[in-house]
């Protein structure tokens, strides 16, 4: 290491010396290139998680709190093919359950689990005269 550097792995610690040290100067905002970027945000259709910059009415189903089908958002064939992220919150007897039949049918994945449940599940649907969505 030169001498300019601190080996952070050393146990002589009192060889960093700070003293020097300065912090940079806060560089200033550049608050019309940040609206410009806003508005061609907003302009192509990106959303924010942050609040709005203009109100904007939605008349649809999918406002906050309403529970909306992801199928009433996303078409189907969009879906079909692709892998998506679920998350669940559960009862944590059932999250055992369900990670000990995991490991029980030797699942290395747990979509794999899932697909057999889901499987089952329909199964067991049609055998009872119930219709598909």
């Amino acid at each position: 290491m030169s001498k300019n550097m601190h080996d952070p792995f050393a146990d002589d610690t009192d060889s960093l010396d700070l003293s020097a040290f300065t912090a940079p100067a806060p560089k200033p905002a550049d608050r019309s290139a940040a609206e410009a970027a806003r508005k061609a945000g907003d302009a192509a259709g990106f959303t924010s998680r942050r609040k709005p910059s203009s109100p904007k009415s939605t008349s649809s189903s999918a406002t906050k709190g309403a529970k909306v089908r992801l199928s009433d958002i996303v078409p189907k064939t969009a879906i079909t093919g692709t892998k998506s992220q679920l998350n669940l919150l559960a009862p944590a007897d059932l999250i055992l359950r369900f990670k000990n039949l995991q490991r029980e049918l030797g699942h290395q994945s747990q979509w794999q689990t899932l697909e057999m449940a889901v499987d089952a599940l329909e199964a067991q649907r049609k055998g009872e005269g119930g219709q598909d969505d």
